[in-house]
């Protein structure tokens, strides 16, 4: 059993003695590399791998990111926030209606990927990745743009739809 404790790691010798190697993988950002890597991401949820370029023609299509923003204005909480007089109209589901839908969805919904959609998330993470690390310090990673496909998937799913629009993946 490996046992050997970086000073650097984040995670306690009584968790990483739970593990018989570990081992230290440097993710230095590379803009072909990156690419690369969320094509193959993206190609997976588009079913589109096939379609995949081959390294050599990748640096002709690498593109600016320029059009994807990085935030959205106003808090999570103030968006959900119901307006007296906008919504007064409001009545929100019975919890057996709406345990009842998240069931169907979950068991019948299964959207794909649509173009469109997976050029907006892959164009984020590239610029995510661009910037090496998110606001609090840590690593972006593939990981990060596999949470942004799940987000938008489930954007999707609640919503009844077969496809991934690019709402969902704004």
């Amino acid at each position: 059993r490996a046992k050997t404790v970086n000073e650097n790691l984040k995670m306690s010798a009584a968790l990483l003695s739970r593990f018989d190697l570990v081992f230290i993988l440097l993710d230095k950002p590379d803009e072909v590399l990156d690419k690369r890597v969320s094509d193959h991401i993206m190609a997976l949820h588009t079913g589109n791998g096939e379609h995949l370029l081959p390294a050599k023609k990748l640096s002709r299509v690498l593109g600016s990111c320029g059009d994807i923003a990085f935030g959205v204005s106003g808090s999570l909480i103030s968006r959900l926030r119901l307006d007296l007089e906008k919504d007064k109209d409001f009545v929100p589901l019975p919890g057996p209606l709406l345990r009842k839908y998240i069931a169907y969805a979950r068991t019948f919904v299964f959207p794909r990927m649509s173009r469109p959609a997976a050029d907006i998330l892959q164009k984020f993470y590239l610029r995510l990745r661009d910037h090496n690390t998110s606001a609090d310090g840590t690593p972006i990673t593939a990981r990060q743009l596999e949470s942004l496909v799940r987000l938008a998937e489930a954007r999707a799913r609640l919503e009844l739809r077969d496809e991934i629009t690019v709402e969902d993946a704004m």
